[in-house]
């Protein structure tokens, strides 16, 4: 998925821009560039963080609510026991990123690219995957009334003792 941004962001900073993706859906708001730190034990809730870019960040204990990731880059992180409760990640993208004990539930990844993740013992219930493209490794997930494991089932991702 490409996007063309019409402004600068700075590292750390904020800044009010347009997206627009390849399919000339345009998203607009609020960015941010975070990279580089920690983030424990917090709940984020009701936020629109829609278009951000993060990368090498860690993030355990966090959960997130009603939260929309809408275009989101997200690039060498690690989500270690994080809690996604109706979360919008649509035209969102992943990379190189590991999810470790965590629980997405009632999520929407319409159109969101997952590279090279790690997966593991995650649960995902209730979760829209439509026209995403996932490859990866799930070891241990547990996938309740999701359409996760028929798109997988079209890509190169390998599933090993997961419960369906």
């Amino acid at each position: 998925m490409r996007y063309w941004l019409q402004a600068k962001t700075n590292i750390g900073g904020t800044m009010k821009t347009t997206i627009t993706n390849a399919i000339n859906k345009e998203i607009t708001g609020t960015y941010l560039n975070i990279s580089d730190m920690r983030v424990s034990n917090k709940i984020v809730s009701h936020k629109n963080i829609a278009g951000s870019k993060y990368e090498n960040i860690i993030f355990e204990n966090v959960i997130f609510a009603d939260c929309d990731f809408q275009g989101t880059e997200i690039t060498n992180c690690k989500f270690i026991n994080c809690k996604f409760k109706n979360c919008n990640f649509n035209f969102s993208k992943f990379v190189d990123c590991n999810l470790i004990t965590c629980t997405t539930e009632n999520c929407n990844f319409c159109i969101t690219n997952s590279l090279n993740c790690n997966f593991l013992s995650c649960t995902y219930i209730n979760n829209r995957w439509e026209e995403s493209s996932i490859k990866g490794l799930f070891i241990s997930c547990n996938l309740e009334n999701t359409d996760m494991p028929h798109t997988l089932s079209t890509l190169s991702s390998q599933m090993e003792a997961c419960v369906a």
